[in-house]
């Protein structure tokens, strides 16, 4: 992705910038959302030396084709300067992505070449928080069931929303921790199950806001909203264990499916809800409430 200027010097001070040597046309990052209105993707062009991203327009044309009923749309260009002064291409075109439907994405230059990527929309799913049995309460688990033919669920983060005190009488503080619970979803016939650990999650907040020099040993919890970001197959990472690694996805061309290019172009939305699980389970986890 060329977005960024580097400057190398000799010993003579003199700034030289470093040729590429790459011959394709652009670099594209975007996401066909069915929950919005507006598609919109970022485009790159590749150029032999990296510099910044310049103000003036840039020759690219881009069109996606809704390959289930063969209809074309000419996306429009825009400008976005962000806060360090340097500037975005994005190209948006107002309409929504169908579930289900497969789109290709086209960048062409004015020369004949171009960068595109394929994509198929996932289903749309419903959430359910299942009520837990009995051995569950003992265990502090409850499941969370996402219903419906998701390919992928790339990102699952759970807002806990917790008020928090010291049991020598300090005030309390209301937070909004934030939990990732990637890769804990497991596949099933209907969808896709999350038992969530209350109890881990309760020493995870009890670590975290002891790091933030806020001694406490009560913790409430008011209630926990669930993020759930479903993808299509591109989302399905190529590290050992599909675990979305950092350190394995940051090499060139390894989480990469645009053709004739670089970048991601995938497909996706985010479900959410919003539950507070039962007084006991969270008992049980080491939740209780603050001023008992």
């Amino acid at each position: 992705m060329v977005v960024m200027m580097l400057a190398w010097t000799t010993g003579c001070e003199e700034a030289v910038q470093p040729n590429l040597g790459i011959d394709l046309p652009y670099t594209l990052w975007g996401i066909f959302n069915p929950k919005a209105d507006t598609q919109a993707v970022r485009v790159f062009e590749i150029e032999e030396n990296l510099m910044l991203v310049r103000p003036e327009p840039i020759d690219a044309v881009v069109t996606s084709t809704d390959l289930t009923l063969g209809e074309q749309r000419v996306w429009q260009d825009s400008l976005i300067r962000l806060a360090d002064g340097d500037y975005r291409h994005v190209f948006w075109s107002a309409f929504r992505a169908v579930p289900g439907h497969t789109y290709r994405l086209e960048v062409a230059r004015s020369d004949g070449a171009r960068s595109s990527a394929q994509v198929k929309v996932p289903p749309l799913v419903t959430l359910e928080v299942l009520e837990p049995d009995a051995q569950q309460v003992r265990q502090a688990r409850q499941t969370l069931a996402v219903q419906g033919a998701a390919p992928s669920l790339p990102r699952v983060d759970l807002t806990y929303f917790v008020i928090s005190a010291h049991s020598g009488g300090s005030q309390a503080v209301q937070s909004e921790v934030v939990l990732s619970h990637d890769g804990q979803a497991v596949r099933r016939d209907s969808g896709w199950t999350l038992e969530v650990d209350f109890s881990n999650s309760f020493f995870f907040i009890l670590g975290l806001l002891d790091l933030q020099d806020r001694p406490v040993d009560i913790i409430e919890l008011l209630e926990v909203e669930a993020h759930i970001h479903v993808g299509d197959e591109n989302w399905v990472s190529p590290a050992p264990g599909g675990r979305f690694d950092p350190d394995f996805l940051v090499e060139p061309g390894v989480f990469d499916n645009v053709e004739n290019g670089f970048g991601f172009v995938g497909a996706g939305y985010v479900e959410t809800i919003k539950w507070r699980p039962p007084d006991e389970l969270l008992r049980h986890a080491g939740f209780r409430r603050v001023g008992e």
